[in-house]
């Protein structure tokens, strides 16, 4: 079994280059070498950690959305991933947005809503109830009882510090030139952000029942090894380096250089 999942989890190296290709990158293999070097993604592929099949979804989709151009099946897998791994549910509801508010990539739209709609109808014959969602909604509460809110790196003294283990170049997007961006990929950085502070803050305030663990935030690798591509795509063209993203560089790698966990806290990567 971790021979195929390790198998399953190299898929997305190939196809995440041929999605930094597709979008016109001009290090796109960079993509790849940041998801192959990623520590979570290394040793969680050969462990069998279910939050790296996830990461093999996002990829997924991104292939069939960029590189193939198949909004459809790109929707369809990006409605199945949520059953995958919850914290999924963000990238999915995001795809939609963009396919919705894009016209060439308006089946993806569509193609999401398929297996929700198919697993609802399912389920209520299953039930024998119409309204069973509502009666038997999805939930992740608050567990004090959940060995990652005494493990994980919750609080703002860790505050982005279990990033590294997801790349410890991820520092570098603070150079990233939004007018270098196309429209997905600012879909993606929206994206990225967005699930980035939801995974280190939420939990702090006991929202949810997961912690700030770095496979958590796995998922978002395949977005950030992209953007970190475009970061450094001016400095590759022979741009001169500009004092203001350079310093921006420097303050988030002082940041995260300077968190230290607690004497208390265990902090296995994998937890």
């Amino acid at each position: 079994t971790l021979y195929a999942h390790v198998v399953i989890s190299s898929l997305s190296v190939p196809m995440i280059a041929a999605v930094a290709r597709s979008l016109g990158d001009r290090l796109p293999n960079l993509p790849a070498i940041v998801l192959m070097f990623s520590p979570i993604y290394f040793f969680g592929g050969a462990s069998g950690l279910s939050n790296i099949d996830g990461v093999v979804g996002v990829t997924l989709v991104l292939y069939l959305l960029i590189a193939r151009q198949s909004p459809l099946a790109a929707g369809i897998v990006s409605g199945t991933l949520p059953w995958v791994r919850f914290e999924l549910f963000i990238f999915s509801a995001i795809v939609a947005l963009y396919a919705l508010t894009s016209p060439r990539e308006r089946a993806a739209f569509l193609g999401t809503g398929i297996f929700p709609v198919l697993y609802t109808i399912a389920g209520a014959v299953y039930h024998q109830d119409a309204l069973w969602l509502l009666h038997f909604p999805p939930s992740a509460p608050f567990d004090p009882t959940n060995p990652v809110f005494f493990r994980d790196l919750i609080g703002w003294e860790f505050f982005l510090e279990p990033m590294l283990a997801v790349t410890p170049v991820v520092a570098t997007v603070a150079a990233l030139k939004l007018d270098r961006l196309h429209g997905f990929e600012r879909m993606l950085l929206i994206y990225a952000v967005g699930a980035t502070l939801g995974v280190h803050v939420l939990p702090m305030f006991g929202i949810g029942n997961f912690g700030a663990s770095p496979r958590y935030s796995v998922h978002m690798l395949p977005a950030w090894a992209l953007l970190l591509a475009r970061a450094v795509e001016p400095w590759w063209e022979g741009e001169r380096l500009k004092v203001g993203p350079l310093l921006a560089v420097l303050a988030l790698v002082a940041w995260l250089a300077t968190r230290q966990p607690a004497s208390r806290v265990v902090v296995p990567i994998l937890l």
